[in-house]
């Protein structure tokens, strides 16, 4: 009787497991895909470069880069491919190196509103993203100024991770694209 009972209970556990996946969103796990298109970004080389480099004494100067996001429909889905709503870029900066003993600060994440865009399947469009802005730029670096001046071949150095997030229109699914740069702060 227990034996049977220990049957059951492993097939429910099977079945349950097997259904839930049925549910997954897409063969790459929802890295990048949704439920019908994978979305992908990378720089746009016609229009910009994967270096960065920004002045922490400049206010002026905005440094930006263009990004190009594309969405292709998986391999082998029969249905109409969704298009996707961009909805927002998010940077996060890793620290990689400083001067002279000095380690690079924090640069808390940059959340950004995308223009509003609708990414086609098969299709892509371009975006200008702010890599730092002028606010991070004058109050993360303000107690460095005068180092980056006064030293010789002085920056900091960071990697910077940018994801664009989306949604399927038509599923209602969340889509992500991670596409990255380098930046050096100069003085």
């Amino acid at each position: 009787m227990r034996e049977n009972y220990l049957k059951i209970c492993f097939i429910v556990i099977i079945s349950l497991s097997i259904v839930t996946a049925c549910g997954s969103q897409g063969p790459s796990g929802g890295a990048g895909g949704g439920n019908t298109v994978v979305v992908a970004a990378g720089t746009d080389s016609t229009k910009g470069t994967l270096a960065t480099v920004a002045s922490a004494t400049d206010s002026t100067t905005f440094v930006t880069n263009f990004y190009t996001i594309t969405s292709t429909p998986y391999t082998g889905f029969t249905g109409t491919p969704s298009p996707v709503s961009l909805l927002s870029v998010t940077l996060s900066y890793t620290p990689v190196s400083g001067f002279n003993g000095i380690a690079p600060p924090p640069i808390p994440p940059l959340p950004l509103f995308s223009k509003p865009a609708t990414l086609q399947p098969n299709g892509s469009v371009t975006e200008e993203v702010l890599i730092i802005d002028n606010f991070s730029k004058s109050t993360v670096f303000a107690p460095y100024t005068t180092a980056l001046r006064t030293t010789t071949a002085s920056q900091f150095v960071y990697d910077v991770s940018i994801t664009f997030k989306g949604q399927e229109i038509n599923t209602g699914t969340d889509v992500s694209a991670t596409t990255g740069t380098t930046l050096f702060v100069t003085h």
